[in-house]
């Protein structure tokens, strides 16, 4: 299968898939899931109540009028595609998550207790698993009551990938923080843990700093248990995963939807619990640093990333014969046609030379994917340069 980097990825319709800053799930029954943003034109129009329904117009997702993070009335929301290949063409809209479960409890505006603030609120950043021992689809995202950025989890399972429960909008980790960004994992005796950047450290530490806490039996929330807190401040896009027996987690300098993007910093450990060992440079970097930037911040270096994206998402998929591929999923802000070129970031308002064209979708930015390479002794290599496209065996 190839894939590119350089051309929109689309749907069945021919439409740019409108699903970003998540992952993909599978195979599962031959089926890949891609969880992902999404911003209608209003906040919960009833798209999609069924998989059946003709897909929406382009003018009504993410980025229908002009985006920008903080102020906006068009807030992000979840979407599910669905593909047998990963090709581009081949991805199917199934809808949004949170009209695509009616009844029994399953209608998640009308359900007070869990979405108050229903039809409110700004979800990102989603995450999810199938879990074999309990033969359900787990995802968490960061649900903030209105505009980015402060949030808790909202939690939800699924039976088929498509159709979720929604558990909670108001999950918290073990330090009791807004939420940025989180990355669920489960290791091969079932336990499950979530990896999570938390915007305020404990005291008297600064913010965003990435913890990893053990969930629950059912995985549905924290257990409360802090496995580890890395470090590193003023860092976002949690990446964990295991391959060969070792865990990583991969993360980046803070970016706030930026065009220059962010690095990709590699720890690693033989036990989930520790000691975590950080590799000497920064991964998406040409300069030997531990940690690059592409937004000023913690006086580190910028103008020396490889790839102008912010990595957000991992997806681990199993190549044709058995191997682990770790697929990385970067956002490419302000890549799409018609973005105001001088523009450095999303988080600015729409004035001056972050006014936006009325021709400008960020739905149709590009995410950059990238298949980690690693070298014998298990470390993270260092990124290539921008690959066009790319070719995966897939099991």
């Amino acid at each position: 299968m190839t894939l590119s980097n350089k051309d929109p990825r689309l749907d069945i319709h021919g439409e740019v898939v409108d699903c970003h800053d998540g992952n993909i799930v599978g195979p599962h029954n031959g089926t890949y899931y891609m969880y992902g943003e999404v911003t209608p034109a209003a906040v919960c129009l009833p798209f999609a109540k069924a998989p059946s329904d003709a897909h929406p117009s382009v003018a009504q997702w993410y980025g229908g009028g002009n985006f920008v993070v903080t102020g906006n009335p068009d807030l992000p929301k979840l979407s599910v595609y669905t593909s047998k290949t990963l090709a581009s063409g081949s991805w199917e809209f199934k809808g949004l998550l949170h009209n695509n479960t009616a009844g029994a409890g399953g209608d998640w505006a009308n359900n007070a207790t869990k979405w108050p603030w229903a039809p409110h609120g700004a979800w990102y950043s989603p995450s999810a698993v199938f879990s074999e021992a309990r033969s359900k689809f787990i995802i968490y995202w960061s649900a903030s009551q209105r505009e980015c950025c402060t949030a808790q989890w909202g939690i939800a399972q699924s039976e088929d990938g498509i159709h979720f429960d929604l558990v909670t909008m108001t999950g918290t980790a073990s330090i009791d923080t807004s939420l940025d960004g989180s990355s669920l994992f489960l290791d091969d005796d079932g336990v499950g843990y979530v990896a999570y950047d938390a915007m305020q450290g404990p005291p008297p530490m600064q913010g965003h700093m990435v913890a990893i806490d053990r969930l629950s039996p059912d995985l549905l929330s924290s257990s409360g248990e802090r496995i580890v807190l890395m470090p590193d401040v003023f860092v976002e896009g949690t990446m964990l995963f295991k391959r060969q027996g070792r865990y990583y987690l991969v993360y980046g300098s803070c970016c706030c939807a930026c065009r220059e993007g962010s690095g990709a910093v590699v720890l690693s450990a033989t036990n989930i619990s520790g000691p975590w060992v950080r590799q000497s440079r920064d991964t998406n970097c040409r300069l030997d640093v531990p940690v690059c930037a592409g937004m000023p911040g913690a006086d580190r270096p910028t103008g020396g990333l490889i790839i102008p994206a912010q990595g957000i998402g991992i997806s681990h998929l199993k190549g044709a014969g058995g191997q682990d591929i770790l697929l990385w999923n970067g956002m490419r802000w302000l890549s799409g046609p018609h973005n105001p070129p001088k523009c450095t970031t999303l988080c600015a308002a729409n004035a001056g030379v972050c006014k936006q064209d009325p021709k400008y979708r960020p739905a149709r930015d590009f995410d950059y994917w990238y298949p980690l390479s690693f070298d014998a002794g298990g470390q993270v290599q260092q990124f290539a340069p921008f690959v066009n496209e790319f070719t995966l065996s897939l099991q």
